[in-house]
Order: structure tokens, then sequence, then C-alpha cells
């Protein structure tokens, strides 16, 4: 549904804008505080002063800086309705990439002047004749501009600053970036995927011990397409199906219901769910069925149909929970069973800091780029290190250590094999139907890290592409995951994952699988 200004005020202010319910009533209740406390003038005064309106630009003023290069006083009323047109949808109205779309809207803004009197009929015509000279994208010396983006949004996003505090000039701020890891990043990317291949790659890089983001790449170039693919619609785009890479969150959700790792599952060929109306079969990317296989097995060979129906058994929601939980931010309040194969969009950051909860022992990890910001005399102003004790627990140290060895072992035998750099990692693959979109998520016991490849318009198909009959998360995105993580670990000594605590005896039964009391647990875990 739609919003007031007021809303979309605290929205961008206090609350961020991730699709549930707790936070849309936390923005209700931050409204009605403002409006208890402001006057309208003032309030519309803060909305324009710190809306977004694309191309990095927060705020009318800083918009006609950027689109026209003068303060916003001195816009013509042509000028200005083409930001108030811009102002819905900055991205699909992007002035520099569809000036049509952009002045489609400022024609509709102009004739809205005209019919509310705001505007004589000679000022509206003289306007709707003016075509806006839209200049193009001042030139911009940063040498990191995804990680210096991905700063921005965070201090505007999740920090709170104002655009006027934010680009007022005189601050210090400071970071976590690790500039010739950021560099090596955007090296593995052109390595492996050619500027004329076609699709894109987005990473992220974080310490999972100590919360700080260290490499951001968002797409080949910012300063063209101003979009950071890395964030997902925190980033001005969107987020991607990440496929495979999404079942470690099932398996968690499952082992915190009480099933156990070595419990055997049916993988049958094709399985058709139970739980939606008008299902579609699901396949296994191998067009072949499994019979029982363990819980293990079924992660490490990436079988599509266990996992649906494993979804399932342990309820679509209670997986939408752990993934939240760890991380996952913008999932729908409302999922169906298609989330166990990762049909709902995510971005690679939340899910580089999602899989640092697994290495974390099951505690979400409080993550940021920024350490300190001082002001120009060198006064510490705020201190924003994460808190590596302010971790609340997601999943239990049994849920997260189950996870970390069945993911260790896909690194030494299954999809994730070419991830594998000489020391201890788990890893997941993940890749979309169609081949729409190909990922590599996984840790070590010191970072975590997400790689995601795809197109940036959209789930196009990637065969035949960049000498790759099919693009999947085993292939390019495991050679980048390895790579950046095998520079990201140059000056970190070798050290090992916690062992799996013992597993219980399992208390439910799996779908397709023996019932219990067949026999003892080592009969479970028996492969076919």
């Amino acid at each position: 549904g739609g919003s007031t200004l007021t809303q979309q005020l605290a929205k961008n202010l206090f609350t961020g804008d991730e699709d549930d319910l707790e936070r849309k009533l936390q923005e209700l209740q931050v409204a009605i505080d403002i409006e208890e406390q402001f006057s309208k003038d003032e309030i519309l005064t803060a909305y324009v002063n710190t809306v977004f309106l694309g191309n990095g630009a927060h705020g009318f003023e800083a918009a006609a800086k950027e689109y026209f290069a003068k303060p916003a006083s001195e816009l013509t009323m042509s000028e200005t309705a083409l930001l108030v047109g811009i102002l819905p949808a900055p991205t699909t109205r992007n002035p520099r990439t569809n000036f049509e779309a952009a002045d489609e809207a400022r024609r509709t803004v102009l004739e809205r002047v005209r019919s509310t009197g705001k505007g004589t009929f000679a000022e509206v015509d003289a306007a709707l004749a003016e075509i806006p000279e839209v200049l193009p994208p001042r030139p911009r010396f940063e040498k990191f501009p995804y990680y210096m983006d991905y700063v921005r949004r965070f201090l505007l996003d999740t920090v709170g600053m104002s655009a006027e505090q934010l680009y007022q000039g005189g601050l210090r701020i400071e970071t976590a970036l690790d500039s010739e890891l950021q560099f090596i990043a955007r090296l593995a990317v052109n390595d492996h995927i050619p500027a004329d291949a076609g699709p894109e790659a987005a990473l992220a890089v974080v310490d999972h011990r100590s919360g700080l983001v260290r490499a951001i790449v968002g797409g080949r170039s910012f300063e063209e397409a101003q979009v950071n693919l890395a964030l997902g619609s925190g980033g001005a785009g969107t987020g991607r199906q990440p496929g495979s890479s999404f079942k470690p969150f099932v398996l968690a959700a499952a082992l915190e219901q009480g099933f156990v790792p070595q419990q055997r599952i049916g993988a049958p060929e094709t399985y058709l769910p139970t739980t939606v109306l008008d299902p579609k079969p699901v396949h296994n990317f191998s067009q072949r069925g499994y019979g029982q296989i363990s819980l293990i097995e079924a992660t490490v060979r990436s079988i599509n149909t266990s996992y649906v129906a494993l979804t399932e058994a342990i309820g679509a929601r209670a997986v939408r929970d752990v993934a939240s939980s760890l991380g996952v931010g913008g999932l729908p309040d409302y999922v169906g069973p298609s989330i166990g194969i990762g049909a709902y969009e995510v971005s690679p950051l939340d899910m580089a800091i999602a899989y640092g909860g697994f290495a974390a022992d099951g505690r979400r990890i409080q993550a940021g780029p920024v350490t300190r910001i001082l002001d120009s005399s060198g006064e510490l102003l705020a201190d924003l290190t994460p808190d590596p004790t302010d971790r609340p627990r997601a999943v239990s140290a049994f849920t997260a250590r189950w996870i970390t060895d069945i993911l260790r072992q896909n690194v030494e035998r299954g999809t994730a094999t070419r991830a594998a750099f000489g020391r201890p990692a788990a890893a997941k693959t993940g890749t979309s139907n169609d081949y729409g979109n190909a990922w590599l998520v996984g840790y070590t016991p010191e970072l975590s890290a997400a790689v995601w490849v795809g197109h940036p318009a959209g789930n196009v198909s990637m065969v035949n592409t960049a000498g790759y009959a099919r693009v999947t998360g085993g292939s390019i995105p495991a050679l980048i995951w390895h790579d950046v993580m095998a520079y990201a670990h140059r000056d970190i000594p070798v050290s090992g994952f916690a062992g799996p605590l013992p597993a219980p005896a399992p208390t439910k039964s799996l779908p397709g699988g023996p019932q219990l009391g067949a026999g003892p647990l080592e009969q479970l875990e028996q492969q076919p």
C-alpha cells in the first residue's frame, strides 16, 4: 500500500525499507511522533532535503547540483518538475539513462501544476516548451566508488545521518576498507568475466570476527550505472535469486526443529509441492533421483526435490525467519516452499553477513563499513565500530557447527570444489532457473564472502557465456571467490573450524525417509 509523505520521511531517516510488518508498524509510530513535534512545512523541508533522486543525490539541493550544476533556488519550473517527476522511481526514470521516461513524468507534473492553479497557463506552457538540459555525470575521482557508495548509504540509511550532515563537508570518516583487497576483487571479476561477455559480478567480503566489511564490488562501472548490485534493493537496484545457496538456511531451520544431519530423506527425480495451489514440478539439476539420502548428502549434492520437501515439512516461514535472523533482509512476510531453493531475491552483502553468522557459532553479525567519524578538528563524533559482543543468537551452536561441517564437505567433494584455496573453507553454490543467476557464498574461520554473477538487467540466461556452456555457481562465481579469498587471507594465520557437536537421536521423521525406529542412527546415514 501507499505511504504518506511523513511515513516516507520516517522510512528514509529512521526505519529503512525492509518489507516486514514490524518495521512498517515502527514506521507508522515514528511518523506519528514526527507529526506531533513538527509542522507540515518542517516535515516537507526535511523530506525534500533527504529523498533519493538518483545518481547518488539525496535531496533536491544535491539533485539540482548533480543534474544542473546549480542550487535548487535557481532551478526553472521545468527543471524542478523534472526532479519532482523522477522522485517516485529514480532508477527507471533516471534522466541520464532514460530521459524519455523522465521527460514524460516532467510533463505530467507540469500539467498537474496547471490543473491545480499553482502556475499560470503561460508559465506552464513556457515550462513545457523548455526541455531541461541534464548534464553528464561529473568526473568522480573516487578510487573505490562501490565501497564509497556503500559507506554513503550506510551512513544515511542505517546510521540515520541527514544528507546535510553528510555532504556539508568537514567530516573525517574512517572506514574498514582493505584497499588492496578491493583492487584484487575488481581484478578477479575482470579476469573471469570478459568485458564483452554480457554478465557482471557483485561481491562482498566481511570480517565476521569484527563485523567490518572489507570489500564491495557492485558491478562493472558505478560511474555509468549508478547502481550498487552488491547491496540489492539497498543499492538502487534489485536483489537476485540465490538458488541453492539458500539451502543452508533450510537445513538450519530443520536442525533447530529437532531433525539431525544423518537422517535420510527422499530424493526423487521429481517432486510436486503439496502446500501451494497450482504447484509446479521441482526437478534436480542432474535430472535424476537418488532414492533415500542423508541431509548431509542432500546438501553436498544440492538435491532440489529433497529440499523443497524439507521446506514443506518444517514450514516455509521457519526458513524465512532463520534467514532473517541471520541478516538476510527484504524477504516478504509470506513465502512459499520455493524459498527452499532460493526463489526470493537477496543481496550479496546480506548473504555474506548471514553466512558469517554460521561461522560465528550461530550469532548474527552486526556488520558495517565505518569505524569512526571525526570533525575537522579531529574530535570524535561517533564510534561506529561494530561490537562483537553485541550479537543476538540466531541459531544454536549445534546447528551452526553442523552447517559449517557440511559446507566444508561441499568444498572438499561437492559443488564448490573450485572454491578451495588450501585452507579450511565452507561454501555453497547457487544457480537459479535457466542459469539466470549464479552464486558462491562461503566462509573461513576469519572471513565470509558472497559472489553473484548475472545480468544487471534481469534474469537473462547465461548459456554459452564467457567460455562456459552454462554458468553455474560452481564455475565463474567459485573462481572469483577463490581468487578474492586467497588474497584476503594473505596475512592471516591458518586456523580451523570448531568441529560439529554430537548429534542426538532424531525426534521427527523426514519426508520420504525411514520412519523413526527403523534402526540405529548409523543406519539412517547410510548412502544408497
